[in-house]
């Protein structure tokens, strides 16, 4: 299922409702940058070493896509039988007036981009249709600010998008 700004609302939906019977979620992200200056990929890390570097990533570079699996049992008491939900999002991060002069940047790595550009990711998709996301601490901000989100009228969700993903998980 794909998602984009438009369509976030059903995505969330039908991804709440899959989520109970869910044995795991893989989680798979396309950003605008895959690694760090000195770090080199080796085989010799440990798994918390890999996390711990991969977290690193995330934080430096922009996420573009974020793609998710649901993988569950058909049912409970058949254990040959699963089923996948799986869902594609476009993110892109909130831009609005009351960030002017605030505006989230991003650091690409031109390789990362080309190899994104080789493997057809829309970037006019990505940029005018991407769910829109704010960090965790910019919506904290936010909902301390601004009485708009806590009226009931949705901005917030529409603001942090992806992160509603997350609070799922």
């Amino acid at each position: 299922m794909e998602g984009r700004g438009s369509t976030f609302r059903e995505v969330l939906a039908d991804f709440e409702s899959r989520l109970h019977s869910a044995e795991f979620v893989a989680i798979d992200t396309e950003l605008t940058g895959v690694d760090l200056a000195g770090e080199p990929d080796t085989f010799e890390e440990s798994p918390q070493m890999r996390l711990e570097k991969n977290c690193r990533i995330a934080e430096r570079y922009t996420l573009i896509q974020l793609g998710l699996t649901i993988v569950g049992r058909m049912n409970e008491t058949d254990d040959g039988h699963m089923f996948c939900a799986s869902y594609n999002l476009f993110a892109f991060p909130y831009m609005g007036p009351e960030l002017v002069g605030n505006e989230p940047g991003f650091f690409c790595q031109a390789s990362a981009m080309q190899f994104n550009a080789q493997h057809r990711v829309d970037f006019n998709k990505w940029i005018s249709e991407g769910v829109p996301y704010l960090s965790r601490d910019d919506e904290r901000r936010y909902l301390r600010k601004s009485e708009e989100y806590t009226n009931g009228n949705g901005d917030c969700d529409r603001r942090s998008g992806l992160l509603l993903l997350w609070k799922a998980l």
